[in-house]
């Protein structure tokens, strides 16, 4: 017979006190891993949306420069003098005009300039709407900047008179022709900024915005560079 008291071989455990705080300290950490993850996600969300429109641009470059061929409807040879674009809205209301239709903050538009020469670089209803983009997970276009700006000095650098943008490339020049809201008499009017007494636009910066409020930047330049920006 084994000469240790009972009271001796008693196991320990967990007390109740000890229970409830490793659960308190799982539960944190739990909730701290949650958070970290959605901004985490946005911030992956915003970032491969702002490299996703670069892309976008940089492929209606690449029409533009080459000889991509676009057709006006059925049974229409393609043309290939077009100059390829992208358009961009920062309202809301879905008002800023296109071929047929209307698009907003949270949609842009690859398109062909079917008569480039008329409306110098202005998506408007004698184009070819070739691939509209829908913007997804609460994000948007917040907005606009430019060296034509009187300034950007509103939230995120944006200039609030510039509610729409169209970029346009047109061989055999890699140069982007830029067109901001403020150089457009009208719907369906021409792009003036070319003879703007300032001269043409040199640069737009493109700001789009996630759900939680985090931006990114997509600058253009005149000479056709395409960058992003934290």
């Amino acid at each position: 017979m084994s000469s240790v008291p009972k009271c001796a071989r008693l196991e320990s455990g967990f007390t109740l006190m000890e229970l409830m705080v490793s659960i308190s300290i799982f539960v944190i950490m739990t909730v701290l891993l949650i958070v970290k993850f959605g901004n985490f996600n946005q911030n992956t969300n915003i970032t491969n949306l702002a490299y996703d429109i670069a892309l976008t641009l940089r492929t209606a470059q690449t029409y533009g420069m080459s000889v991509q061929g676009q057709a006006t409807g059925a049974g229409i040879s393609p043309m290939f003098q077009y100059s390829y674009g992208v358009a961009f809205c920062a309202l809301a209301s879905g008002s800023c005009p296109g071929a047929s239709d209307t698009f907003s903050d949270q949609q842009l538009v690859m398109f062909a300039d079917t008569d480039p020469a008329a409306t110098r670089g202005a998506y408007d209803n004698s184009d070819i709407n070739i691939s509209p983009y829908n913007i997804k997970h609460g994000a948007k276009v917040l907005g606009f900047c430019s060296d034509a700006s009187t300034g950007c000095s509103t939230t995120n650098g944006i200039d609030s008179t510039i509610t729409r943008a169209d970029i346009t490339f047109i061989r055999p020049n890699p140069d982007a022709i830029i067109c901001v809201s403020k150089d457009l008499g009208g719907i369906g009017a021409s792009c003036v900024s070319a003879a703007s007494p300032n001269g043409p636009v040199g640069y737009l910066k493109i700001v789009i915005q996630a759900a939680d409020g985090s931006v990114r930047d997509i600058i253009v330049r005149r000479s056709g560079q395409i960058s992003v920006e934290e």
